[in-house]
């Protein structure tokens, strides 16, 4: 008898393992479920103060960021940072064993380094510890808000996901599959199969197609709207909107957004084809050249609140205060 009531008493505390494991694995999962068996999260949502990261910086880069006067930089096989005041230059972190591609992109956000090698995105500490794999098989990311937004094949087709911030609890977005992604500021623009463009934002719910030109070469978001360029300049259409607001008439290489204003690469360099480098504010009002340097229209821009950085296609960054042009080299590939 005691031996059964013993035995009684196992079975019941194993159906109570059993029950809390199933618990938390349904409390663990239970937003990528719903993805799954619903054909994709339609209605994804999240809070407008999870934001304030990625409106004080810009998030994402193919070559450089820069966070309270350190820059970091993309330089292949690794991350490397450099103090603006002092010149100290030292080795960030790498992908290690983990991956022999190299780093297409990567990001700096809320403490961690995203480093994105074409199939994997790979997390560590600011201080190169604790290298984890924390999105896999996408062909794009982009941190925003809470989550870690990404674009990853399934059957064929692409779709977008996000998970949070260390790769947990991810989810699909969206029963239909898309081309790209852009994110910013609690705003997603996805191109359909078809091409067409789409606007959603997490923060209010509100979504709306967007028409944008055939000739359109370059697109990018900001906390106004979607700014694109054409042959013709850089024009904005606002979230929701239909009309176009000119920000710059002329001929520009490139552009890019940062946390108060834009970064232009202008076509006034002279008759070589050679750039010169702008700023101005989130309107294109208060245009200011960066005279003293000249680029090649190849040339990517980032831009930061006090800094404007533009890297050559040899891989060669340099870097001027945005009130007044001071150009210096601060990597040399």
């Amino acid at each position: 008898m005691v031996q059964k009531k013993s035995n009684k008493r196992r079975d019941i505390l194993i159906l109570l393992v059993v029950l809390v494991i199933a618990l938390v694995a349904y409390f663990l999962t239970r937003d990528r479920f719903v993805g799954l068996f619903s054909g994709g999260l339609d209605d994804p949502t999240d809070d407008e103060e999870n934001l304030y990261y990625s409106i004080e910086y810009e998030i994402s880069s193919a070559y450089v960021l820069e966070r309270g006067g350190i820059v970091l930089k993309n330089v292949g096989d690794r991350i490397k940072a450099v103090e603006l005041s002092s010149g100290i230059e030292l080795d960030v972190t790498d992908l290690g064993d983990r991956s022999q591609a190299s780093i297409q992109d990567f990001s700096e956000y809320v403490s961690y380094i995203y480093m994105f090698d074409g199939n994997t995105v790979y997390r560590s500490q600011l201080d190169g510890t604790e290298l984890r794999a924390t999105v896999e098989d996408c062909v794009k990311f982009e941190p925003m808000g809470d989550y870690i937004y990404s674009l990853q094949p399934v059957n064929g087709a692409n779709y977008l996901f996000r998970c949070s911030i260390i790769g947990t609890y991810e989810q699909q977005l969206f029963s239909k599959p898309f081309l790209d992604f852009l994110a910013y500021d609690g705003n997603l623009l996805l191109q359909r199969e078809n091409g067409d463009w789409w606007w959603y934002n997490v923060i209010t719910q509100n979504s709306a197609d967007v028409v944008l030109p055939k000739e359109t070469r370059e697109i990018l978001l900001d906390r106004e709207g979607v700014l694109y360029l054409t042959d013709t300049g850089l024009y904005r259409i606002s979230y929701g909107g239909k009309e176009e607001t000119a920000l710059y008439e002329g001929a520009v290489a490139t552009c890019a957004v940062g946390p108060h204003g834009l970064g232009l690469l202008l076509y006034e360099g002279g008759e070589d084809g050679q750039c010169l480098a702008a700023v101005c504010g989130p309107s294109g009002e208060e245009l200011m050249r960066l005279e003293g340097e000249t680029f090649s229209p190849e040339s990517a821009l980032d831009l930061s609140a006090d800094y404007l950085f533009v890297t050559d296609e040899m891989g060669i960054t340099h870097c001027s205060p945005i009130d007044t042009p001071a150009w210096e080299v601060l990597f040399e590939n």
